[in-house]
């Protein structure tokens, strides 16, 4: 996933985060370097979609210098839902939604509220 062999949700950057960086190779670079910052004490829950894929879900703060480096700014809560799919091939993808945090969201590590 380091290498970059996730794939973000093209829905919630196009919403989310292209409006932000300002293109969708950015929004990729944002989403790599947060996917590093998180820790155990992210993680929320994991939850079971209709289709019977699981997710993890975390609530992320992201670091000072990241938001800085990314023209976040005050834009620091994001939630975050991880998915391992194998793809036609046996070929490992690593499913990211990566938008901001709207509620409240109990995680490991306490309540992470939204901060927009």
């Amino acid at each position: 996933m380091l290498a970059g062999n996730f794939r973000p949700d093209r829905k919630r950057c196009e919403e989310t985060i292209i409006p932000i960086v300002g293109d969708y190779s950015k929004a990729r670079e944002l989403i790599r370097r947060g996917l590093l910052e998180l820790r155990e004490s992210d993680f929320a829950h994991t939850e079971t979609l209709r289709d019977g894929f699981e997710y993890d879900a975390y609530g992320l703060l992201v670091s000072s210098g990241l938001a800085r480096a990314t023209g976040l700014r005050h834009r620091k809560t994001w939630y975050v839902k991880l998915m391992i799919r194998v793809e036609d091939g046996g070929q490992l993808v690593f499913c990211v939604s990566f938008h901001r945090l709207q509620s409240d969201l109990e995680r490991n590590g306490g309540v992470l509220k939204p901060c927009w």
